[in-house]
């Protein structure tokens, strides 16, 4: 009977075991330990993830705006040229480092200053001469004439103004109400040589009077041609006729100056003679 009472209390023993919830084991509970770390370090360093995440983004961000913009500027080419108020040419919107490439491919600073070409010469020129036994000094401009395409030098003061006549176009230089000389850059005759022009002068001067005079001496030293012509009144020499022709880049240019006798002694025909001598074509 014991025995049997025995078995009976294992028996409700062991169903009273089976209805006890389960207990978590050691190890089971070390991976729940382990695994709320793990939350709460997620929790801790979630906003310093987030940020330094949204820096990236950020970055990528500005960084693809500037790409994007630097390609639009170089793929547009509008830039447009403006001239500044010193006279040099400028790029709309630049800072002054940009450089313009041509169709020919040359490359320019448009910083450096557009003078005609002529960026290499002196701005004044000053020559001493001797007048009536005394020096004296003149000091001439640069000129630069891109009509006619060429530059050299004149007195200050000098009234400019266009002419045009038969024989070409071109400008005419007043010094005084006495003084004045002229250059013109010559129609093409039947023969446009230089023989042909100089013979076209002397009967021009012919017809007005003047006869041809033997100066022994080069007055220029640029011109190609030149002579000198003088008018007699009342058997004197009143009047002088100056000319000079000079061939460049395909054409022939005329230069025509009148002095009275007291101006022969004078500045005049020294400054005719500077004005041909520096002549430079362009």
């Amino acid at each position: 009977m014991s025995q049997e009472r025995f078995e009976k209390g294992m028996d409700e023993l062991k169903q009273k075991y089976n209805q006890v919830q389960p207990v978590t084991s050691s190890k089971e509970i070390f991976q729940s330990v382990q695994q709320s770390k793990r939350n709460n370090s997620m929790v801790r360093y979630w906003p310093m993830l987030a940020a330094t995440i949204g820096i990236f983004v950020i970055g990528g961000i500005l960084l693809g705006s500037i790409l994007s913009g630097t390609e639009m500027g170089q793929g547009s080419g509008d830039n447009p040229l403006t001239t500044g108020d010193n006279g040099e040419m400028e790029i709309a919107g630049s800072d002054g480092d940009e450089t313009l490439e041509s169709e020919n491919g040359e490359v320019t600073d448009p910083n450096e200053p557009v003078e005609y070409a002529v960026s290499d010469r002196q701005q004044t020129l000053t020559n001493t001469y001797s007048l009536e036994g005394q020096e004296e000094v003149v000091t001439y401009n640069l000129y630069v004439n891109e009509g006619l395409g060429f530059s050299t030098y004149l007195e200050p003061g000098v009234e400019v103004s266009e002419v045009s006549s038969g024989e070409g176009d071109g400008v005419k230089y007043t010094h005084s109400e006495l003084f004045h000389f002229t250059i013109l850059k010559a129609n093409e005759l039947d023969d446009s040589s230089l023989a042909a022009w100089e013979n076209s002068v002397a009967t021009r001067y012919d017809a007005d009077g003047f006869k041809r005079h033997d100066v022994g001496e080069k007055l220029s030293q640029k011109a190609d041609v030149q002579g000198v012509w003088l008018s007699e009144r009342d058997g004197y020499n009143d009047l002088f006729r100056y000319y000079a022709l000079v061939e460049a880049n395909g054409a022939i240019y005329l230069v025509e100056a009148e002095y009275t006798i007291e101006m022969m002694e004078g500045r005049f025909p020294y400054t005719v003679q500077t004005f041909v001598d520096n002549m430079e074509f362009h």
